[in-house]
């Protein structure tokens, strides 16, 4: 073996990449299997707000629902940690060279110090995580997935030494982040759409339900802020943003802006699986009002980090609730028609 390296490709879902990197792995295959696509547009429904964040930070401040992150029909994945590695006594360049060579990515953390291409390399010391898909034996060089230095989700290459400093940097920095996951990809894993359950999450981001709590037999219930209710959240933390008590953080309209594409594609797919009826525009009034908004929105306050008008920060504030209103309304709208529809045989609309 020279080189080796295992399909990834962007997606929509990339705001924080612990879950971006299984769906990157994911839609590589969405051509060959279509229900890929049915189980991304089954997930990533809800979403979350932690409040913390205002006590004083938090890593995952704003982000969707999942009850784990690393579990999906289509990924084996093997759930180890730096200890085990450790314990086992492990080179860890051998151990990423042979879970490659048996069809693995990994998934894990490394000091961004010593990555080329990341955004504090050479700059300072910072536990990151990164995903692993290929490598170059002849050159020892890793194919690496994440965000680079211009805070674009891509790959980039670090060498085999550079990934060994970086890798056993964590035993004396600060690192929070002590997994090592390694993904598969089984192209016999299935999955069926179903639209009841859609509409029933659909439902609990509308009206705020806590869903970590249809879980109660495998955990505790999530403390989180929920569903639309995430708004007040964003307007608290653009409030304080604006009277500089609290610190920049792109990924939370970033996330805000991932959640209305995410429901756009959704709708869009249920209109050409004929869940809805297209002819009445759900899917293009959605991009309209409540998509184009969180576009505008997003490029507002990234323009206002920039050159610090807060009267553009206070604008974005006050038209969230115009927003949120708007899409309240469609996707009620939406979720009435899509259960009178599915209450009928589906031939009736071919």
């Amino acid at each position: 073996m020279t080189l080796l390296k295992h399909s990834v490709k962007e997606s929509t879902y990339r705001s924080y990449q612990y879950y971006a990197f299984p769906v990157s792995i994911l839609v590589s295959h969405m051509e060959q299997n279509e229900g890929v696509e049915a189980w991304i547009h089954s997930n990533f429904i809800q979403a979350c707000f932690d409040e913390r964040l205002f006590d004083g930070g938090v890593p995952v401040p704003f982000a969707p629902y999942q009850f784990d992150y690393a579990f999906n029909p289509w990924l084996h994945t093997q759930r180890l940690s730096r200890e085990l590695v450790g314990m086992l006594d492990l080179d860890i360049l051998s151990f990423i060279v042979k879970s490659l060579t048996h069809g693995f990515c990994l998934y894990l953390n490394a000091d961004e110090f010593f990555l080329p291409n990341r955004q504090f390399y050479q700059k300072q010391n910072y536990s990151h995580d990164v995903l692993i898909y290929g490598v170059d034996t002849e050159q020892e060089r890793l194919f690496l997935m994440g965000y680079d230095d211009n805070s674009q989700y891509t790959t980039f290459e670090a060498g085999y030494d550079e990934f060994r400093q970086a890798y056993q940097s964590l035993d004396v920095i600060e690192n929070h982040c002590n997994q090592i996951y390694l993904y598969r990809y089984q192209p016999e894993g299935s999955y069926t759409f179903q639209i009841h359950l859609v509409l029933d999450l659909i439902e609990d981001y509308l009206y705020s339900r806590n869903t970590s709590e249809r879980l109660y037999m495998v955990a505790e219930p999530y403390d989180r802020t929920y569903g639309q209710n995430t708004i007040a959240s964003v307007q608290r933390y653009l409030q304080l943003l604006m009277e500089g008590r609290i610190e920049f953080d792109i990924r939370i309209i970033h996330y805000l802006v991932e959640h209305k594409e995410a429901m756009l594609h959704r709708l869009r797919y249920l209109e050409r699986k004929k869940y809805l009826d297209q002819s009445l525009g759900f899917a293009d009034t959605y991009a309209e009002q409540v998509y184009g908004q969180a576009l505008m929105y997003r490029n507002m306050i990234m323009k206002s980090a920039i050159d610090n008008n807060s009267k553009r920060v206070q604008s974005v504030i006050g038209s969230l609730d115009q927003m949120r209103q708007d899409e309240h309304e469609l996707l009620v709208r939406m979720v009435t028609h899509a259960r009178e529809r599915a209450a009928k045989p589906l031939q009736e609309f071919n």
